[in-house]
């Protein structure tokens, strides 16, 4: 069964649900809150979810909406299966070096791309629990993104805030690296 799910913008996201097995896929999930609640409408266990982790621009929204898209995902069980519209692992895991050299997961996977890429085989699918150690746009926690992208959170500021402030100056960071 395919469901529909409608996103603000004439945009659609799909829940496609095994009724037997009573588990669900969701495909391009632009918008997360509707998704969540059809997913729990619809009292199907979350088996894999496809969303773009790896961030591209922030062509639409913006960086506290990313944010929070990035939290949900963030929220669920380590083993989703990550399917990405758009790949840019190797690119986020060399900027993912500048961040933080001395994280060997990082090095590891960039290691294993690169002998994808050179074999022309696909680099997808990734879990989450996998993504979380070397994907640099799932720290916006940490304190050592934070110092490693200068940034210090101003007394009156809320912890939302400034993490959304992170995110968008890690990405424009990442657009400096990127034309380099």
């Amino acid at each position: 069964m395919i469901t529909p799910v409608p996103i603000p913008s004439d945009n659609y996201s799909y829940v496609v649900i095994d009724t037997t097995s009573n588990l669900a896929v969701v495909v391009d999930p632009a918008n997360t809150q509707p998704v969540q609640a059809c997913l729990e409408e619809e009292w199907v266990m979350f088996k894999l979810f496809s969303a773009q982790t790896n961030i591209g621009r922030m062509f639409e929204g913006n960086a506290p909406t990313m944010l929070s898209s990035l939290d949900t995902v963030g929220s669920l069980n380590n083993d989703p299966l990550l399917w990405p519209g758009h790949e840019y692992a190797e690119d986020n895991l060399l900027f993912a070096a500048e961040l933080e050299p001395c994280n060997i997961m990082w090095e590891q996977k960039l290691q294993w791309v690169l002998q994808q890429r050179g074999q022309r085989l696909c680099m997808c699918p990734s879990t989450l629990a996998d993504e979380k150690q070397y994907n640099p746009f799932l720290w916006s926690h940490t304190q050592d993104l934070h110092c490693a992208l200068g940034l210090q959170q101003k007394q009156n500021e809320d912890w939302t805030s400034y993490r959304a402030h992170v995110l968008e100056e890690q990405r424009r960071q990442k657009d400096i690296y990127m034309g380099q």
